[in-house]
């Protein structure tokens, strides 16, 4: 199922481009987040970073500071009849799995107990698509949980800076394994911290 979602977003048909959207309300909820939790992340990059229409990037470039009503703009997409009185540009519901998705998949934070007592931090990063650095702060009921991250230039060095408060008990940091040359991940990655060596695998 999943290699059939990722084959039509690559293609959606109807002469749109690669990567815009044809989706309504409830599947744009959980699209990215499906593509990025099954091995997909390029592909949720390159649909949320799309600015053609119809797109959230579109809107982007239109200026658009809230969620519009459609997808539809300039051309029309999908209804060929729409116009800019089209209903109304300050929707929640087309937006709505967007920001999920980054402080899921960008961000890398999820709680792994309630009210953030203990957390998992572990950002997916892409060194051809998407963000070359992130740096997020999260006001959760334990306190604020701060990330950052930075892709070297080249790929092949990824910092990673985590700050969490007193009231998590505990937390799993994932570090990204730098890329290579082509762009594909390290086999072996070594991690160090303030300086010091403390994984070679």
């Amino acid at each position: 199922i999943v290699s059939a979602l990722d084959a039509d977003v690559a293609n959606p048909g109807v002469n749109q481009p690669s990567y815009t959207l044809r989706v309504g309300a409830v599947t744009s909820k959980v699209l990215l987040d499906v593509l990025s939790s099954n091995g997909k992340h390029t592909s949720a990059l390159k649909l949320a970073t799309q600015t053609k229409e119809p797109s959230w990037g579109w809107w982007w470039t239109q200026n658009a500071t809230t969620c519009w009503e459609h997808w539809p703009g300039g051309n029309g997409w999908p209804n060929p009849v729409w116009s800019p009185t089209s209903g109304s540009r300050n929707h929640i519901f087309l937006c709505g799995g967007l920001v999920e998705w980054y402080w899921k998949h960008l961000v890398g934070l999820t709680p792994t107990s309630a009210a953030f007592t203990t957390v998992r931090v572990a950002p997916k990063v892409n060194p051809e698509v998407g963000p070359s650095s992130l740096v997020a702060e999260y006001q959760s009921v334990s306190g604020i949980i701060a990330s950052s991250w930075k892709l070297s230039q080249k790929g092949d060095q990824v910092m990673l800076d985590v700050t969490l408060p007193l009231g998590v008990s505990s937390g799993i940091v994932a570090v990204p394994k730098p890329f290579s040359s082509d762009y594909a991940p390290v086999v072996r990655a070594i991690v160090t911290e303030s300086g010091k060596q403390i994984w070679d695998g």
